[in-house]
């Protein structure tokens, strides 16, 4: 049994945290998730999600620290803007990872970058292979807190063998919600839930846990495979007033 484990719903809004860019459509709340990132980085043609977001002259006033992939979805003229201004461009040619697992090494070789919670948007949304490839490299860095945030969803990986509570704002209200393995099966346990399991065996081609409701504020999950721990986020959290 691993160390226990804790997953703040509300840590992409609130707190210290580090920020990955994919390449698809950010959240409306993105300015925000950008202005109070610790570092910035941007995986690829991400960098066009920056560039043509309508607030990129408030944007640009704090540019991406890194720009990681193999940046065949860049333009030479968007790499050259953004390492005019102070960004640092890291070319990787590796066509066996996905650009989101360079930024995660990438992010691994800043000093004590490890320590925070990541967000992440763009990870889901377009071509379902990237959605697959997105949840594959969550798979990769289970000692990682990430926390893959759109206007309507939060997913978290809750790694094998490890204890975890889920702790919810408590202006959201009950909140729709589901663990789903994609990795195996395993035996798992909740509490805190409308439906709880009890030592129940999961996989995906079995028993999975969907439309569930985290009722309470806090909810405890143990299982034996890793599963993907998503909730609906409410409107008014993911659409903040950024004026």
């Amino acid at each position: 049994i691993r160390q226990m484990r804790r997953v703040e719903v509300a840590a992409p809004w609130v707190g210290q945290y580090n920020l990955i860019v994919l390449n698809h459509t950010p959240p409306k709340c993105f300015t925000r998730l950008w202005d109070n990132a610790t570092h910035r980085i941007c995986a690829d043609g991400a960098v066009h999600r920056v560039l043509e977001h309508s607030n990129w002259p408030h944007l640009k006033k704090k540019p991406p620290h890194f720009i990681v992939g193999d940046l065949d979805s860049t333009s030479a003229a968007a790499l050259a803007e953004f390492e005019a201004l102070g960004a640092v461009i890291v070319p990787d040619r590796d066509q066996d990872h996905h650009d989101f697992h360079k930024a995660l090494v990438c992010l691994r070789a800043i000093p004590n970058s490890a320590e925070l919670p990541v967000v992440v948007t763009g990870a889901y949304g377009g071509r379902f292979d990237h959605v697959l490839a997105a949840m594959a490299t969550l798979h990769c860095h289970p000692d990682l807190h990430i926390y893959l945030i759109s206007d309507e969803n939060f997913v978290s990986l809750i790694p094998a063998n490890t204890p975890t509570t889920i702790v919810r704002p408590l202006e959201w209200g009950s909140v729709t919600c589901g663990f789903v393995p994609i990795a195996g099966s395993g035996f798992v346990t909740t509490s805190g839930f409308r439906w709880n399991l009890n030592n129940d065996e999961m996989a995906l081609a079995g028993l999975i846990s969907t439309s569930n409701l985290m009722d309470s504020d806090t909810a405890q999950i143990t299982s034996t495979c890793a599963l993907l721990w998503t909730c609906a986020v409410p409107f008014t959290f993911s659409n903040p007033n950024e004026a």
